[in-house]
């Protein structure tokens, strides 16, 4: 790298010399001085020429003499080291990007970036901030910080460019630019998985803001102070210990318990560069969260390194429980979280929403526990105890008993009574309808990944498993497990997913059933169905696939297109495939999602199974916020036959589905 700089004084400190111990180096940069607002200069870059003239063999206090006598233009020759490689993200770490505007000052803006792409692989680094230069333009703006990989500018993507190449573009463009900027965020699974308050420790720059916002809440009928906005990139985002919804106990010590809004705020902003804070979880206090307004990109493990792939890693905050204010609550862990659930069996909790129709007269048949009176609040949600034959309740095959009742008609029962809960149920039996939102265990079962096994499903006449059949595209297959019902009795066996072949069912062969003979068989059934599966190899869980690469994209419309078109077919397990992206549209500038990439879920919701049309209606319905799964393209994949594919542009309003024919080889 050979930075110019122009000036009667560099503001530059040398090192080192033919007559001293180790090459010359950069030892200090002045602050404000022309070397330091070049932001090509790093302390401990060695110095190798200047305007030409070779120092490897010019003793120190001729190469002091040599920079003061040089004249107003200088040429630096700089070698640096580059940033360590990094093949894969390492555990507890996830990847997001973000957009962030910047004014030119000078020539730059005011960070130093190395790395960058080169010929031998081995030297290729994505381009890394290694410095932000204080009261320069990015460290006013404040998202910036050093580990930062910068992605893009204005658009043009940066990881096929060289580091000079990368400089001469950013004295190139224009006084505002836009950079694509990916950044790292800790997941703390011990914030997660904890159980009662905890003191978490923030390290940051004493003028730099933590990026929370606050609110109040009631919690057990005293009111709390919340986070109720986490700014993306800030300090408190990237350490990955705090989260909306948290309860925020004390704050460097000091107690909220008597704060009102504003002197928590203040609290807040007065702190230092370490600031200990005690929560207790959002997942804990089972407040409701408000969804976070962000654009990201998370990267799974589970993939090889390229030039937008994190370089560096820095843990910001340390968290441990805390042995005050003991809580008598349940933990509620997360969906990637195991606890040991009735009679030894390792389960994982889930949430669902379930639709019942009852009846006036006979309500929906449920009945609640919760606490010793009818009268005394709940610490926990209330518990499903009973369920009458032949209700409402127990026709939907959705619910059980020991389910956990979060709300009903969306009021939540925790910190209500267990009367409170049997009266939200009467007055909906009034409307002939109820929305519950329930919790509930799924066994984490060992599941082959091929070959065929027996799955033994409880069964009462008129009550359905939650199985869907489907036939098979060719005839000579069995018929497939095509989709399953979240909340039902297959789906809590952690055992089906779709895209398993069904083989029998008690004891009665398929080869020769049509689908509608095969759905008769599984509805006579009673007591106790036995079902042979056959694991499809085709269809095997993504994750598992060898040289997967899955990562997942959440973008935000701002009432605008996605810009991407996906490709796929009517049959069920055909895959669904990103075919176009619009130039400069939201897709394409995440720089995450290409042509030829698969798309497994949309909102969570697998595509495993479903066609094309199904895929555009859950993209049509998603909303603002709109989460895919993608599995990234590899060489000679999705090369297959099928028949014509139907094809929509998701988010252009002018223009509507169209049918394209599309030849494949």
């Amino acid at each position: 790298m050979c930075p110019c700089l122009e000036g009667s004084s560099l503001g530059l400190t040398i090192s080192g010399g033919s007559d001293k111990d180790g090459k010359p180096r950069v030892s200090n940069l002045r602050p404000g001085g022309l070397a330091a607002r070049s932001d090509q200069l790093n302390v401990g870059d060695y110095i190798k020429s200047v305007n030409g003239i070779n120092l490897s063999k010019l003793r120190h206090e001729e190469i002091i003499s040599l920079l003061k006598n040089i004249g107003e233009r200088v040429v630096l020759e700089v070698e640096y080291e580059l940033p360590p490689f990094v093949q894969n993200a390492p555990s507890g770490v996830i990847s997001k990007t973000i957009e962030v505007c910047l004014y030119k000052e000078g020539n730059s803006f005011g960070f130093v970036m190395r790395g960058g792409f080169h010929e031998d692989w081995h030297r290729s680094r994505p381009l890394v901030v290694t410095y932000v230069r204080p009261g320069g333009p990015a460290d006013r703006e404040g998202t910036l910080k050093a580990g930062d990989r910068v992605l893009s500018v204005d658009g043009m993507p940066l990881n096929r460019e060289k580091h000079a190449d990368t400089l001469t573009m950013l004295m190139q463009c224009s006084q505002e630019a836009l950079f694509l900027i990916e950044y790292d965020v800790s997941v703390m699974e011990s914030v997660q998985q904890a159980s009662g308050p905890l003191l978490v420790e923030i390290v940051k720059c004493p003028a730099a803001s933590l990026g929370v916002s606050l609110a109040t809440a009631v919690y057990r009928n005293k009111q709390v102070i919340v986070i109720d906005k986490i700014k993306q990139a800030s300090v408190v985002e990237r350490c990955g210990a705090l989260h909306i919804g948290d309860l925020l106990l004390c704050i460097d010590g000091t107690s909220t318990e008597h704060c009102s809004l504003m002197e928590a705020t203040q609290l807040l902003a007065q702190t230092s560069d370490i600031v200990k804070l005690e929560i207790l979880t959002a997942s804990q206090s089972r407040l409701p969260m408000r969804p976070q307004d962000t654009v990201k990109v998370e990267k799974s493990n589970l993939h090889h390194w390229d030039p937008t792939v994190n370089y560096s890693h820095t843990q910001h905050c340390k968290t441990w429980s805390s042995p005050s204010h003991p809580l008598n609550q349940q933990d509620h862990l997360s969906l990637a979280s195991s606890s040991v659930g009735p009679g030894g069996q390792v389960v994982h909790v889930e949430t669902s929403e379930v639709i019942v129709r009852g009846d006036p007269l006979t309500g929906f048949g449920v009945q609640l526990q919760g606490g010793v009176f009818a009268t005394e609040t709940l610490n926990v949600p209330a518990v499903i105890r009973f369920i009458e034959p032949d209700s409402p309740a127990e026709r939907c095959g959705l619910l059980q008993v020991g389910d956990r009742l979060l709300s009903i008609n969306r009021i939540p029962t925790e910190d209500g009574t267990l009367e409170e809960a049997n009266q939200l149920l009467r007055d909906a039996a009034l409307a002939n309808k109820v929305t519950l939102e329930i919790e509930f265990d799924v066994a984490e079962s060992v599941v082959p990944s091929s070959g065929t096994f027996h799955v033994k499903l409880p069964k009462r006449r008129g009550v359905e498993l939650g199985i869907t059949i489907s036939a098979s595209k060719r005839p000579d297959k069995p018929l497939i497990i095509s989709d399953i019902r979240k909340g039902s009795i297959a789906h809590r066996t952690g055992t089906l997913e779709p895209g398993d072949r069904l083989l029998a069912i008690d004891n009665v062969r398929l080869e020769n059933c049509t689908m509608e003979d095969a759905m008769h068989v599984l509805q006579q059934a009673e007591d106790m169905v036995k079902l042979r599966i056959q694991k499809d190899e085709d269809n095997a869980d993504e994750l598992e696939m060898s040289g997967s690469i899955i990562y997942t994209v959440e973008l935000k419309r701002y009432n605008g297109p996605l810009g991407i078109t996906i490709s796929g077919t009517e049959e069920p397990f055909d895959p669904i495939v990103i075919s176009g992206l619009t130039k400069n549209g939201l897709a394409e500038r995440t720089g995450a999602i290409h042509i030829g990439d698969r798309v497994l879920a949309i909102n969570c919701v697998s595509l495993k199974g479903k066609p094309l049309s199904e895929a555009i209606h859950l993209l049509q319905m998603a909303g603002e916020t709109v989460t895919l799964k993608i599995k990234k393209r590899q060489d000679g994949m999705y090369r297959y036959c099928s028949p014509p594919l139907l094809k929509t542009l998701i988010g252009w309003k002018e223009r509507l589905p169209s049918l394209d024919l599309m030849l494949t080889n």
